[in-house]
C-alpha cells in the first residue's frame, strides 16, 4: 500500500472520498495503465485508508465554528492576495480559472441547469461578492441568490462548429468578473452535433482553486444524473461554509500564538525587494503586464528517476531540486544572490 501511494504521488495523481466512493484525480489527461489497474485491484484497501486518515485527521483538526449571519465576512489571506492582484490591470483576467470538456450522447439541458443552480445554492462562496467600504476595507458578501445562466448556443450545422465553440470560448476567458457584483461563476454549453456538446465553465480564482474546480464539476454530475432520474440529490450537509474558515483564519492570525511567525516573515521580507537583472535581456517595461510566454522542455524517464533518486537522497523533492536548479541558473547569469521567483503552489 505505501509504495502504491507513493507511486500515486509522483505521478501527481490524487485520491480522494466522496462519500462511499473513490475518487481519483491526475494533472494529466491519462493515468497509466498500470497504475489505474492497481488502484481498481486495491480499491476497497484505498477507501479503508483514506477513512483511518480521515478519522485520525478529525481528531486533531483544530475547531472551527460557524461563522453565524454578518452583514459581511473579512477576506482568507489567499483571496486578499487575489483581490488585490485582481486590481492590477489585465490581473482580473488573469486570475480566471476555466475547465472545457466534451460531452456525447443526449444531455438534458433543463436538468443542467438545475445541477448548477443547486451547486450555487449549496456552495455559498459561489454566491459570494467583494466590496469596499468607505474606510478602502475589503469585505466579502454572501448574495442571497444570484443571476445564473448557461450561455447556451446551437452549432450544429455550421460549416466549422469547433472553431465557432474556440471563438466562444476565448470570448469567455477574455470576459473579465466583476467582483463586487457577481456572480463570479460562468458557464457555457455549445451544441456541435447531434449528440455532441462541448461544456465550458469559468471561475474567478478569489472563490476557487484546481481542486476544487473538480470536486465541484463531480457535484455538478451527481446533481445532474439523480435529477435526471428521479432521485433526491442526497449530497451530505456541508458543516462548514468558506466564510466560517475565512474568520477563524484571521482570528488566528489576529492571536499571539502567531506573532513568533509573524515577525520572522517580516524580517525575511524587509528592505527592498531585489530586481533580476539578466545581462542582454529585453528592457523591463515602466508597468507589469501579463503577456509572458512559456516553454516547455521534457525529460526522458531514466534522467527524471536519476534526479529524483538524488534529491530525495537529501530530503529534498523533485520541485525543490528543480527550482535550485533554476536559481543556480540564474545566480550564473546575473552573478545577484537574492532571487524572487514565483511558483504555483497548491498546499505546498
Amino acid at each position: 500500500m505505501k509504495d502504491l501511494l507513493k507511486r500515486l504521488r509522483e505521478n501527481n495523481i490524487r485520491i480522494s472520498l466522496s462519500g462511499q466512493n473513490l475518487r481519483v484525480g491526475a494533472s494529466t489527461a491519462v493515468i497509466p495503465p498500470d497504475l489505474l489497474a492497481e488502484i481498481r485491484q486495491y480499491k476497497a484497501a484505498l477507501i479503508a485508508f483514506l477513512e483511518n486518515n480521515a478519522a485520525e485527521d478529525t481528531a486533531t483538526r483544530p475547531v472551527i465554528s460557524r461563522a453565524g449571519v454578518q452583514a459581511s465576512y473579512p477576506l482568507s489571506s489567499s483571496q486578499r492576495r487575489l483581490w488585490v492582484l485582481s486590481q492590477m490591470g489585465e490581473g482580473n483576467q488573469a486570475y480566471t480559472m476555466a475547465d472545457v470538456y466534451r460531452l456525447e450522447g443526449p444531455l438534458d439541458r433543463q436538468a443542467l441547469e438545475y445541477a448548477f443552480q443547486a451547486l450555487i445554492e449549496r456552495h455559498e462562496v459561489l454566491r459570494t461578492v467583494f466590496r469596499e467600504d468607505e474606510q478602502g476595507d475589503v469585505h466579502q458578501f454572501v448574495l442571497p441568490r444570484v443571476d445564473f445562466a448557461i450561455d447556451y448556443h446551437q452549432l450544429h450545422g455550421q460549416q466549422d462548429p469547433l472553431a465557432a465553440v474556440d471563438a466562444l470560448v476565448s470570448r469567455q476567458l477574455s470576459q473579465p468578473f466583476d467582483l463586487a457584483a457577481g456572480p463570479l461563476l460562468r458557464s457555457g454549453l455549445y451544441r456541435t452535433g447531434p449528440e455532441q456538446w462541448v461544456l465550458v465553465y469559468l471561475m474567478h480564482h478569489i472563490i476557487s482553486d484546481g481542486w476544487s474546480m473538480e470536486v465541484l464539476l463531480g457535484e455538478v454530475l451527481t446533481l445532474y444524473h439523480r435529477r435526471r432520474t428521479g432521485q433526491p440529490a442526497g449530497l451530505p450537509e456541508l458543516s462548514l461554509q468558506y466564510k466560517d474558515y475565512a474568520l477563524w483564519q484571521q482570528q488566528q492570525l489576529a492571536g499571539a500564538a502567531l506573532s513568533a511567525e509573524r515577525a520572522y516573515w517580516l524580517g525575511q521580507l524587509s528592505g527592498e525587494l531585489p530586481v533580476l537583472e539578466l545581462p542582454a535581456d529585453r528592457p523591463r517595461p515602466a508597468v507589469k503586464t501579463y503577456r509572458g510566454g512559456s516553454v516547455s522542455r521534457s525529460l526522458e524517464g531514466g534522467l527524471t528517476g536519476r534526479l529524483k533518486a538524488l534529491f530525495q537522497g537529501e530530503g529534498a523533492t523533485l520541485f525543490m531540486g528543480l527550482l535550485a536548479g533554476v536559481n543556480a541558473l540564474l545566480y550564473r547569469y546575473s552573478g545577484q544572490g537574492e532571487q524572487i521567483i514565483g511558483s504555483p503552489v497548491a498546499g505546498r
